[in-house]
């Protein structure tokens, strides 16, 4: 007989007359995954002698816990315990949230009673009340009565509020603040007072334009005067006075001596003429003879020309025609320039002047 031939019957003979019973997969879990209340309550007879094969260590006996059925001491069919077994008792996860809440309760409670107090609630907001245009002492009275505080005083000029008079604040009036709040008072310390300053010495433009830089209001007058046109006549109010401002100032500023035209005096005997240029202001400052047959004795020149613009003082050059001697100059205009190249003294005559 053959060794493979009787190998083949052995595994024939085990298979006739007997059926193969399936066995329950078991798998062996190591002894410390297992808790300590299970490993007290397995018994000696579930722990089962295990050969595994290591790599560099040969065959080593180990012991592991085997899971599946077994038959228990009766004889019966019963299931190995398994870690997982107390998870599953339907009365653990409802007792594990009652605890949970318990204990956030709880702690909330301790918290927000004894360590954490919640602050207490803000008093109710009330009304600003109105300060403006009242004394500061009286203002702060009102602050008193209302609740509130006084808190800075800041002070300034106004040109229309009297002095100690409040005339702004914050909060504004009408609006809300706790009680104790401070509200920042504005107060008048009255129009400011300058003095008028001394511009006699500047023409008219430049002093007015020097009061306007101080804060001053400036009112230009022009009069006629003996001073040179665009010098400063009068000031109100006078220099060095104390004014509230803005202060108006009046300033008089000449336009020179009055003027008028020049009268004509042609035809005119020598007195006549004295006398009415003596009437106007005028003075005549030279007297030149000549001879004319038909203005003997009368005026048939003058300078200034008639009609020009004179003032008082003005000196006037006057023409007179005598009877003898000649001339080569007889003016028909009227004009006599002051120095004529086509006349000459008349021989005997004599310039007179004042």
């Amino acid at each position: 007989m053959k060794i493979g031939e009787s190998i083949r019957r052995r595994r024939s003979s085990k298979d006739n007359g007997r059926p193969r019973r399936e066995k329950p997969r078991r798998v062996a879990l190591p002894a410390w995954k297992l808790g300590a209340r299970h490993r007290r309550a397995l018994k000696w007879r579930n722990w089962k002698p295990n050969w595994g094969w290591r790599p560099g260590w040969g065959r080593k006996r180990e012991w592991k816990l085997t899971r599946g059925w077994r038959p228990n001491r009766e004889g019966k069919r019963e299931r190995q315990p398994r870690l997982g077994d107390l998870k599953r008792r339907p009365g653990t996860p409802v007792l594990a949230l009652i605890l949970a809440a318990i204990g956030l309760g709880s702690g909330y409670f301790v918290s927000t009673t004894w360590l954490f107090p919640s602050p207490e609630p803000p008093p109710a907001p009330q009304g600003v009340p109105d300060l403006r245009g009242s004394p500061l002492a009286g203002a702060m009275a009102l602050l008193a009565d209302s609740g509130l505080t006084a808190g800075r005083v800041d002070s300034i000029r106004h040109p229309l509020a009297p002095a100690g008079s409040v005339i702004g604040q914050n909060p504004l009036p009408g609006r809300t603040a706790l009680p104790g709040a401070e509200v920042h008072v504005t107060m008048s310390m009255g129009p400011e007072i300058r003095s008028v300053p001394d511009v006699t010495r500047l023409r008219g433009e430049r002093a007015a334009a020097t009061l306007e830089a101080g804060g001053f209001l400036v009112q230009v007058d022009t009069v006629e005067s003996q001073a040179p046109a665009g010098r400063i006549v009068a000031i109100d109010p006078p220099p060095g006075t104390e004014t509230t401002m803005p202060g108006s100032v009046r300033l008089q500023v000449s336009q020179g001596p009055p003027t008028f035209p020049m009268p004509s005096l042609l035809g005119f005997g020598e007195l006549e003429a004295r006398s009415l240029l003596a009437a106007l202001g005028l003075t005549v400052s030279e007297i030149d003879r000549r001879y004319s047959i038909l203005n003997v004795n009368r005026v048939f020149g003058q300078n200034p020309a008639p009609s020009a613009n004179v003032g008082a003082g003005t000196r006037v050059r006057l023409i007179v025609g005598q009877s003898m001697g000649w001339t080569l100059y007889e003016p028909s205009s009227g004009a006599f320039p002051a120095h004529s190249e086509h006349s000459r003294t008349v021989p005997g005559s004599r310039r007179v002047g004042n």
